[in-house]
């Protein structure tokens, strides 16, 4: 394996693409037609006649997530798939993994990316320590979150002494961009939510007021942390 590995990085992306092709198990043994479809679905042509080795790590990855669409297996792998993708790129693929699965093929996705497996998979388990902590669907997961949201205030512009006031709310965590503020406050401010959005919106001009439900990387900080608290 380790020998292939080598000899592929002193191949050009297209003969890279091409020789996979060929290969027992690939979906089509004439790759040319495949293997032209790839390197435009993946931005690969400015590079397709470079040695994968001269390439950067965001193109090697591209190369290797590349020839998974050319092997015919009902279960397919990916570690990290998006490691280098520009936002469109990830959001093609994202598509293509999409429509592999409505073809009736099972990914395993191993990612530390969670908004890709909030938006990919519909069977999730969360690992910590290499231990199971948790699995399920993204609406089973939400239920052992013990009620995270967010708050997401925006205003006609960013009012004065607003961080001290943040500050004094204790969230658990907080950011500020351009006119708006997204929040998570802390368990002991949860029961006091909309007083707490009163206490910062008085006397402002607010555009927009959002509550949003716990997304995947607040579970499972909740979940993993928590195990950490019972473990000790």
């Amino acid at each position: 394996m380790i020998q292939a590995q080598q000899s592929e990085l002193f191949l050009s992306v297209k003969d890279n693409l091409l020789t996979y092709a060929r290969l027992p198990g690939t979906r089509q043994s004439d790759g040319g037609a495949p293997c032209r479809c790839l390197i435009v679905e993946f931005q690969l042509g400015p590079e397709v006649d470079r040695k994968v080795q001269d390439l950067s790590g965001g193109f090697r990855r591209r190369v290797q997530v590349a020839k998974v669409f050319m092997v015919d297996t009902p279960v397919l792998f990916l570690d990290e798939f998006s490691t280098g993708m520009d936002p469109i790129l990830k959001r093609q693929v994202m598509n293509l993994l999409r429509a592999e699965v409505e073809k009736g093929r099972t990914i395993i996705l191993t990612t530390q990316v969670l908004n890709e497996a909030e938006d990919l998979c519909d069977d999730i388990l969360i690992i910590d320590r290499g231990k199971q902590i948790a699995r399920g669907d993204l609406n089973t997961l939400k239920l052992l979150s013990h009620g995270v949201y967010e708050i997401n205030l925006a205003f006609d512009h960013l009012p004065e002494n607003i961080q001290a006031e943040i500050a004094a709310l204790s969230p658990i965590r907080s950011t500020i961009e351009a006119n708006a503020i997204d929040l998570q406050p802390s368990k002991s401010k949860r029961t006091a939510s909309w007083t707490f959005v009163s206490a910062l919106s008085r006397n402002r001009h607010v555009l927009r007021v959002e509550v949003r439900g716990a997304s995947l990387e607040d579970i499972f900080v909740e979940l993993t942390t928590r195990e950490g608290k019972e473990l000790a």
